[in-house]
């Protein structure tokens, strides 16, 4: 996969989204470097938002409540915590309610899935539409009630169709592994073009806390063009390897780059 992808951005020059890790040695060029990371906003309250790309909200805050409107895509949710003001996020007729905690809304076409990393929250499916003008009794019906169960908690997900009378789906308990690769778009890229090798270990080493080196001057003055994601080191080294021709040696907490043999 490596090997293809070297060569068509080689000989053909055609520019596309990248989707795997990816390396290759190209004609000189501007060189540069730098970090994608999601886009992020910090509402009144101090909770932050971070956007999947294509994501976009309407923020509706109160006195007595802090509503979140989801208009598309996804988005995660770090809540500041207050007992007082209910968190809601609103996406479709789906309610999503927690007072500190941390989770993802995903709207889709049919269905609003919802994942939780930290904490715990409530879900509203549209039978459970409460209406606007009546806050007190909305509240209480957020903090309470059967049709807001079940309890969705960290390191679980549960989905909800945008149908009229729809319920809640079955709450399931995911792997770790699920979770990361479920939300890795919230990990920053790091991307190079014609960057050198020693340049893009110095990028990394502000991300992980695996040292990675040159070996000498010749293997750091080799020059990389890629995306990557910051949380995968070892992907970058099997990609110099594969591309470049390098040798990985493997140390105590330490990644030690040499020229092929």
């Amino acid at each position: 996969m490596v090997t293809v992808a070297c060569c068509l951005a080689l000989y053909l020059g055609i520019q596309r989204s990248i989707t795997h890790d990816t390396v290759a040695v190209l004609p000189t060029v501007a060189t540069a470097a730098r970090v994608s990371e999601p886009e992020r906003q910090t509402l009144s309250d101090g909770s932050v938002v971070e956007f999947k790309p294509g994501a976009k909200i309407t923020v509706a805050f109160s006195e007595e409540r802090r509503v979140v409107i989801l208009r598309s895509g996804e988005a995660h949710f770090s809540v500041t915590p207050n007992p007082q003001r209910p968190f809601i996020v609103e996406a479709g007729s789906v309610k999503v309610r927690a007072v500190g905690t941390a989770f993802a809304v995903q709207l889709g076409g049919t269905e609003v899935e919802v994942l939780v990393t930290e904490g715990k929250v409530t879900v509203a499916p549209p039978s459970a539409e409460v209406d606007r003008t009546e806050a007190v009794h909305r509240d209480a019906a957020l903090a309470a009630g059967p049709e807001f169960s079940p309890l969705v908690t960290a390191g679980q997900r549960t989905s909800v169709l945008l149908v009229p009378t729809a319920a809640v789906a079955p709450v399931i308990t995911i792997s770790q592994d699920e979770l990361a690769e479920r939300l890795s778009w919230r990990v920053p890229r790091l991307e190079f073009s014609e960057t050198t090798i020693a340049e893009a270990i110095a990028l990394f080493g502000r991300h992980t806390p695996v040292r990675l080196h040159a070996a000498d001057g010749d293997v750091a003055a080799m020059r990389v063009t890629g995306v990557f994601r910051s949380d995968n080191i070892e992907g970058f080294v099997r990609a110099l390897e594969t591309s470049l021709g390098l040798r990985a040696e493997n140390g105590a907490g330490e990644i030690r780059l040499h020229r092929g043999k």
